[in-house]
């Protein structure tokens, strides 16, 4: 009936957000270039058989470049948010130190208006 019902407690902060389509999830690659990690993601929409997808809205994601050991960022600074393009793409080059060079790494992309998240470890 177009009616939504929310429960929440006064005077505690709630965000909301409605997209006019269904997330079914976010995909995510990765590949070491020399001195870079290169991380590309899609956001995918949940379309019904013979639907026309829904014009994207803007997402933005978290990018996490996590140590495959530990399973943790290892350099704060090689975690950031990235607005996704208007079809739901991103893409990102993340600087790698020497030391950080020989590390095996993990990539978290988490969308920050779902919370569904794609996740690769390199090998």
């Amino acid at each position: 009936n177009g009616e939504l019902n929310i429960d929440t407690v006064p005077a505690e902060a709630n965000i909301f957000a409605f997209l006019p389509y269904a997330v079914k999830g976010v995909t995510v690659e990765s590949t070491r270039v020399k001195g870079f990690m290169k991380v590309k993601w899609q956001i995918e929409q949940d379309t019904p058989a013979g639907a026309e997808a829904a014009p994207y809205v803007q997402h933005v994601v978290r990018v996490d470049l996590l140590s495959c050991l530990t399973g943790t960022p290892a350099v704060p600074d090689n975690c950031r948010n990235v607005a996704c393009d208007a079809s739901g793409k991103g893409e990102i080059s993340i600087p790698l130190s020497l030391a950080d060079e020989n590390i095996l790494w993990g990539v978290n992309v988490t969308d920050m208006v779902t919370g569904m998240k794609g996740k690769v470890e390199q090998k």
